[in-house]
């Protein structure tokens, strides 16, 4: 997502969380490689392609970047120990 390029990930794991569908990236069911071709196959609109790749970076810098995840880290943390 960093590096500015649309994603294509299938369901399973947190891909789901990281990569918002249609937004971010596509996200396909898994062991289907028919979705995964027409995903790929979507990737060939340079400005769908494009814009999915802005968005994917934007959200890279805004919620994985280190220093976010320290400071919601932190947060999370307090909130524990406030309980």
């Amino acid at each position: 997502m960093a590096s500015g390029l649309g994603i294509v990930a299938t369901d399973v794991g947190g891909n789901g969380e990281a990569v918002r569908h249609q937004i971010d990236g596509i996200i396909v069911s898994s062991r289907k490689p028919p979705e995964m071709t027409l995903a790929i196959m979507a990737l060939f609109e340079k400005s769908f392609r494009e814009r999915l790749g802005n968005s994917a970076r934007q959200r890279a810098i805004n919620t994985f970047a280190s220093r976010n995840c320290m400071v919601s880290y932190a947060k999370m943390y307090r909130e524990l120990i406030e309980v």
